[in-house]
């Protein structure tokens, strides 16, 4: 017994075609609209509102391409600006956004951080690189602004640490008794920059933060330049 063959139209192949590629591009859509016209019935032709929502559905789907290759070239002319405004930091001392910090095994580390209200029973959380806690230093109150607290590299037992980098926390509760978390900052001078997937990375010693974590570059004694 033979098995009935389903002939294949032109609307049918288009259709396949599209399948095997996986997803449609506005040329695609124009072949399947094509071959659809020319497969109508014409006793029964396309309906003419259908007609017209499948032009809209194109001419969107054209104008979605179109913005998601001008965003594509916007994306890669920032990244080309960063990549120079990274390059000319190099020697510079900034301040960025950083919840991490080096303690090198002689000098103290300053731990800097900001904060948007006022907190009581402050306390600034020093953990290793597995996330362990390994010192907590008592702030008690601290007013709405910048802080520095310095850490000597010492655990809670009075011990030296480890040489490395480490993960900083403070944080402490408002007049309400709410939680608040500061937000960690990190000065020196810039030591290097690297991409990693086409975004620069600075490093002030050994701690790496993306470009975009920069708030302030020193450019001249007792002058500053903040990001707004």
């Amino acid at each position: 017994m033979v098995s009935a063959v389903t002939p294949v139209t032109s609307t049918g192949q288009a259709a396949q075609t599209a399948a095997k590629k996986g997803n449609l591009d506005k040329t695609d859509f124009l072949k399947l609209l094509v071959a659809q016209l020319s497969q109508q019935d014409p006793l029964n032709p396309m309906d003419n509102t259908a007609f017209v929502a499948q032009l809209a559905q194109f001419s969107s789907l054209e104008l979605l391409q179109n913005m998601s290759t001008s965003m594509g070239s916007l994306s890669d002319s920032i990244n080309s600006s960063n990549a120079y405004t990274s390059l000319g930091l190099l020697g510079k001392t900034v301040m960025a956004k950083s919840d991490s910090v080096a303690w090198s095994g002689t000098a103290p580390v300053e731990l800097g951080f900001g904060l948007d209200s006022s907190i009581t029973d402050a306390n600034a959380r020093i953990y290793d690189g597995s996330g362990k806690l390994i010192r907590t230093i008592p702030l008690g109150k601290l007013d709405r602004g910048m802080h520095t607290q310095a850490w000597d590299g010492k655990n809670d037992l009075g011990a030296a640490a480890t040489p490395g980098n480490y993960y900083v926390e403070v944080s402490g509760t408002d007049s309400a008794g709410n939680a608040v978390t500061a937000t960690n900052y990190l000065s020196g001078k810039v030591s290097g920059v690297t991409f990693q997937n086409g975004v620069p990375y600075l490093s002030i010693g050994s701690v790496l933060f993306p470009i975009a974590n920069v708030v302030q570059v020193e450019v001249a004694e007792n002058q500053a330049v903040s990001a707004p």
